[in-house]
């Protein structure tokens, strides 16, 4: 690249300790976003673990429901471990759903989903914030490079036309 296309560049982005501020403060943000996204992710995946398990259980319960009298507390003795358990299921499933919104699967895999999708899109973002340093990087190293070989150029001209005034004198 010559220096003007480097120096346009740069210039482009004011200079360069004012992009990495800003991808700085890019990078902060997605960290923030992303911290936030595990925990809505983990939330999501304990939900969807949850649900498996109270469905698990779900057919104990409707036949205890189904039952009366004598039969259903014998069987309430028999299953109450499984009982307990959709009943414990039953409540953390709920505990993530909207309030008044039954329980559903379709609903949690698509909360999990949309969490998915928002941390790709940080880290896609993420990603070029990487790449467009890496480039201004190499551009100020090689606006540096050009900076101390016009020096060098300029002495070595500067040297010539002292010899060349020093031989016509």
């Amino acid at each position: 690249k010559t220096k003007q296309q480097i120096m346009y560049f740069l210039a482009g982005h004011r200079n360069y300790s004012f992009v990495l501020t800003k991808a700085s403060a890019v990078d902060k943000c997605n960290k923030a976003e992303l911290s936030e996204l595990s925990v809505r992710y983990e939330k999501w995946t304990q939900a969807v673990s949850d649900y498996d398990d109270y469905k698990q259980y779900q057919p104990v319960m409707k036949e205890y429901q189904a039952l009366s009298g004598l039969r259903k507390n014998s069987f309430k003795k028999k299953h109450e471990t499984e009982l307990e358990n959709y009943a414990i299921y039953r409540d953390r499933v709920k505990a993530v759903m909207p309030e008044n919104m039954k329980i559903s699967k379709p609903y949690i895999d698509k909360q999990l989903a949309e969490v998915l999708a928002q941390q790709e899109q940080i880290q896609r973002k993420s990603s070029r914030v990487a790449a467009d340093l890496a480039r201004l990087s190499v551009f100020k190293g090689n606006l540096r490079e050009m900076e101390v070989q016009q020096r060098v150029d300029e002495q070595a001209r500067e040297q010539n036309r002292d010899k060349k005034h020093e031989n016509t004198i």
